[in-house]
């Protein structure tokens, strides 16, 4: 049979001769070949499950995996925790929802684990990478490039180019892609924040608003072509701070300030998602300006400022996944402003501080040397120089509009008043937020302490604990975030030490651990529902200063976010 296309004598072809050729679409293949082309497809999908069998066995006999059985087979991790959805959720048509959604939440995170754990994906990803940001000019999924040199946070941009945020399409849109199996985010940011600022002025609480405009809406020039007189925005960024001021929030907007700084300076990071040291600088100076309006005290802390050069490379280029001697995005020298006491101690936040600073990873990119970029010279850190007095943190990477809000939440609810003694909150946040965080409303409250059957800790204790899992919380992929740690949640049972302090005996514990660490997944992150495990632990609050600020993921069940975690220093699998 010849190509529609081809011209040619009358077709006398017999039937013998016809078959024998296999057309596949315009091109004619002999018999043995499309055999041989089948052959190989078939024996293609034979070979890598068995291939990445065999590296999985290999990696239990190293002690990386806990289980000898291809990771294939996890997933079957899953179903014993089923049942227990099912009766905590009352049983009946609610309890097979609730075992359903914990079943498709486990088959998410079991095909992210795939992906992890893939030798083809791991073989793959950097020279295509590679290829996409240097030949092709392409950026990724996370990514834009722009002018050499220069990389751009894809939600960052998109907020700017997309629909109003406030679009009733938009809105919609946002409602219908959350997985069935999440609680659907809150969309709307305006009644969050009028909230939050209805809970403070009950208690004579002032709440300053500092949104951080992307890179992309200062920085236009190293991205697209053309003049820009001023900074970008989302076409309902405007409407919003209107609304915020006409209700009584106080908010700083420094988009004209950034915009007229970046005319002559780099206001942010080359091939990173955050700002450079001299725009928190410009912040920390501007708040200080309006938290003495607001009758904040200062001088009352002596602090110092030192100067300090760090060679950091962007979290956009760690997402890139490129081979680690790659030259195309070389790191980036900038110059910080390090904080510390007049004697030359750490700086260190301040539970009786006047000001409660909530913020996520660009309060903390100068503070955490898990970002690249230095530590002790954070928005934090800056503000309480400026201010010359204590400042109170939650700041939580990838942490978005919610969970700075969420731990403060949840300490006055569990009967921990964070507010006691405060007159200002400043609420930094990202405005990329605006359009793709989560809003929910989270009333401040003041709860009642209340007995538990967890295990706790007094300050000092350190202990060695056995204790079955119950559930753990979903780690994201390696770089498919912007940040190299990660910070997981587990749910612990049947707790069996002889150093253990409760006065009351204990059935059950909340955890946190590394499940990320330096980009690579931990052995906890593989910590699957029924393993009994071995723990070194102490209490949170003493780390919390540390590791607070680090991106985390909490556990499904509304009762456990009330109880007090403790923090896992080393863990083993028994079995």
């Amino acid at each position: 049979m010849k190509s529609p296309g081809c011209m040619s004598a009358p077709n006398r072809t017999t039937d013998r001769e016809a078959q024998a050729h296999v057309e596949i679409g315009h091109t004619e293949v002999e018999p043995s070949v499309a055999r041989a082309l089948s052959l190989g497809f078939v024996l293609l999908l034979l070979v890598v499950p068995l291939v990445q069998a065999g590296l999985d066995l290999a990696s239990h006999r190293r002690g990386e995996r806990s289980s000898a059985l291809p990771s294939v087979l996890d997933l079957l991790h899953v179903l014993p925790g089923l049942p227990a959805a099912h009766r905590e959720a009352g049983g009946g048509l609610r309890g097979l929802l609730a075992a359903n959604r914990r079943l498709l939440a486990g088959m998410t995170a079991h095909e992210r684990s795939l992906e992890d754990a893939s030798f083809l994906n791991a073989g793959l990803v950097s020279p295509v990478r590679l290829l996409m940001s240097g030949a092709l000019r392409q950026g990724t999924e996370d990514s834009y490039l722009g002018r050499p040199g220069w990389l751009f946070f894809r939600p960052g941009v998109d907020h700017l180019t997309g629909p109003a945020f406030h679009d009733a399409r938009h809105v919609e849109s946002r409602r219908d892609a959350a997985p069935s199996w999440d609680a659907v985010p809150g969309i709307d940011p305006t009644p969050a924040i009028l909230q939050l600022h209805r809970d403070l002025a009950e208690r004579d609480i002032a709440l300053v608003v500092l949104p951080v405009p992307g890179k992309a809406a200062i920085h236009p020039e190293q991205l697209a072509s053309g003049s820009f007189d001023a900074a970008l925005q989302n076409p309902s960024t405007s409407d919003l701070l209107a609304t915020l001021a006409e209700s009584g929030v106080t908010v700083v907007d420094l988009r004209a300030e950034l915009f007229a700084l970046a005319r002559g300076d780099e206001v942010f990071l080359r091939t990173d998602s955050h700002w450079s040291p001299i725009a928190v600088e410009l912040a920390a100076a501007r708040l200080a300006t309006t938290l003495r309006d607001l009758g904040v005290r200062t001088g009352t802390a002596r602090l110092r400022g030192d100067a300090a050069t760090v060679d950091g490379e962007g979290d956009i280029v760690r997402m890139l996944s490129l081979p680690e001697e790659q030259d195309r995005f070389p790191a980036q020298r900038i110059e910080l402003r390090r904080v510390s006491t007049a004697a030359s101690e750490t700086w260190r936040p301040s539970r009786e501080a006047e000001v409660l600073l909530l913020g996520d990873s660009f309060t903390n990119v100068f503070s955490l040397p898990s970002l690249g970029w230095g530590e002790d010279a954070g928005l934090a850190e800056q503000l309480a120089l400026e201010l010359e007095a204590p400042v109170d943190r939650i700041a939580v990477n990838a942490g978005g509009a919610v969970e700075s809000r969420r731990v403060l939440h949840r300490e006055l609810a569990s009967g921990r008043d964070r507010l006691a003694d405060k007159k200002v909150v400043v609420w930094e946040l990202a405005e990329r937020e605006l359009s793709f965080g989560d809003w929910e409303v989270l009333p401040l409250v003041l709860g009642e302490p209340r007995p538990s059957r967890f295990v706790t800790a007094p300050d000092g204790w350190s202990g060695v604990v056995e204790a079955t899992v119950l559930a753990a919380s979903v780690v994201p992929r390696p770089r498919s975030v912007p940040y190299a740690d990660h910070v997981m949640t587990l749910h612990l049972a049947d707790p069996v030490s002889t150093d253990l302090m409760n006065d009351e005996p204990a059935t059950e514990l909340l955890a946190h651990v590394h499940g990320m660490r330096d980009h690579r997944w931990t052995p906890a992150a593989r910590l699957r529902p029924g393993q009994r495990v071995k723990m070194t632990l102490r209490p949170w609050a003493e780390v919390e200063d540390e590791l607070g600020g680090l991106s985390r993921s909490e556990l499904d069940d509304e009762d456990l976010l009330f109880e007090e975690p403790l923090w896992i220093e080393d863990l083993e699998v028994l079995r």
